[in-house]
């Protein structure tokens, strides 16, 4: 295959909202930037988060970034590093600013200012009780996402879910006018009379906790650079490679993402990454050669779908590894039941060695694109399951029903995962804040 070569001051690879916050930066700074994606980019994963952005404006109510910082500690189930924190917060309304003054649109209040809102629905069983007041007696429906997941998960498992298999609990939002909805959660309301021909201005919603948002990812610090245990420290730079966004861990989000901070994540470490990536492009003026063995690897794992002939379906693949991480990685955990998932995870990767797929067109070839994400996927399965099954405590999304309680004296410490030889390595959480004190661990009630 003949590969035509072109030259960048930087490639970015993916259109989400990290992407292009970077590629906006970079381009501002006259650099020649390439945005590769699989979609175009106003339809990237980023526009479903319909929750908001979070920042402390004070728009409506007191707030400051302290606060604010203190609700993602916290919420992190305190394993998230607290400088990257601190910076993430601290730049939260200057970020906001900035979006709004290029021209993205926000709800406004009366006086012209910037909306802001707490917004939850309320979660009801089988015998309409808002069941959540009784997990959590002072949030509600507006606990953190681990916290509600476990909860409704607790009632669907205690007998108490709704509709003929009893596997899932309602949803209202009905307490709120049609022209709340209307203008506030569109989308939502949308997706809802689309998939289920339920309007959710007159129905409650069917709802189950899934896997929605991955806390983990490649390890970066606060500037964006990818770091890993290279030399003689926990965190080497790996120099010219840059992350950002939900492919990221910075550690912002810890074992729990605060809703709002997905949103923020990707638009403070897009743009921290870019203005790193400028220093360093100051310094680092020409090209380095390019790796043709990297190139070469890349195009035979593309070439590998050309594969004929008989073999499992790649789809089936994936949606056994769904079945698999739902069953052995779910909600609550054990250990006989995450091994048998690491096991059961191992076998799906060997049987995809010899899947196939049943289109070899060269144009817009979904099933292509869809094999080589089920590669990554069942990558991401083996490191998640793997880590989870090491890990004996419980902490914000990852509850162990054979460990339940939190374990700051020996799990205060992020997981690294090796693929090539499974090893996992830790690094120890980044406790010492920027420049305020540290908020120490202490029990999480909500």
């Amino acid at each position: 295959m003949t590969i035509e070569r072109r030259e960048f001051d930087a490639l970015i690879i993916g259109a989400g909202g990290a992407g292009m916050r970077a590629a906006l930066e970079l381009a501002q700074a006259d650099l020649k930037v390439a945005v590769v994606s699989k979609v175009f980019p106003t339809r990237s994963h980023t526009v479903a988060a319909q929750g908001g952005v979070n920042a402390a404006l004070a728009n409506v109510l007191p707030d400051n970034w302290h606060w604010h910082m203190f609700d993602t500690v916290k919420g992190s189930d305190y394993l998230g590093d607290q400088d990257a924190i601190e910076y993430m917060c601290r730049a939260a309304p200057k970020i906001v600013y900035e979006l709004e003054h290029m021209g993205v649109p926000f709800s406004r209040l009366d006086n012209g200012k910037m909306y802001q809102r707490k917004f939850g629905g309320q979660s009801q069983n089988f015998g309409g009780e808002r069941f959540m007041e009784r997990y959590a007696p002072n949030a509600k429906d507006l606990a953190s996402r681990d916290v509600v997941s476990r909860s409704i998960a607790s009632e669907v498992r205690d007998g108490r879910g709704c509709g003929p298999n009893k596997d899932h609990v309602m949803l209202k939002l009905n307490h709120l006018d049609e022209a709340t909805i209307a203008k506030r959660l569109p989308g939502i309301r949308q997706t809802c009379i689309t998939f289920l021909s339920i309007d959710p201005v007159e129905e409650p919603i069917p709802v189950y906790p899934t896997a929605h948002y991955t806390m983990g990812g490649i390890p970066t610090n606060r500037f964006g650079q990818v770091v890993s245990p290279l030399g003689t420290g926990p965190e080497e730079p790996v120099p010219g490679l840059y992350a950002a966004g939900e492919s990221a861990c910075v550690s912002v989000h810890g074992a729990n993402r605060l809703g709002g901070n997905s949103l923020l994540d990707i638009l403070v470490f897009g743009r921290a990454s870019a203005k790193h990536m400028i220093e360093y492009m100051k310094e680092n003026r020409y090209h380095r050669p390019v790796n043709d063995d990297a190139v070469d690897k890349a195009i035979q794992r593309l070439q590998r779908w050309d594969k004929k002939g008989s073999g499992e379906s790649a789809t089936a693949i994936r949606e056994e590894a769904q079945q698999v991480m739902e069953a052995h990685c779910g909600v609550f955990r054990t250990q006989d039941v995450m091994d048998e998932g690491v096991e059961k995870i191992r076998e799906l990767r060997k049987r995809l060695d010899d899947a196939v797929i049943s289109d070899y067109s060269r144009v817009f070839n979904t099933a292509r694109i869809e094999a080589l994400e089920t590669e990554n996927l069942i990558d991401n399965a083996l490191a998640t399951v793997v880590c989870a099954a090491a890990r004996k405590e419980s902490r914000g999304a990852h509850s162990r029903m054979d460990f339940p309680d939190r374990d700051d004296k020996q799990w205060m410490k992020h997981s690294l995962f090796f693929l090539e030889d499974e090893r996992i390595e830790y690094k120890p959480v980044q406790m010492k804040p920027l420049e305020v004190e540290s908020f120490p661990p202490k029990v999480r009630t909500y």
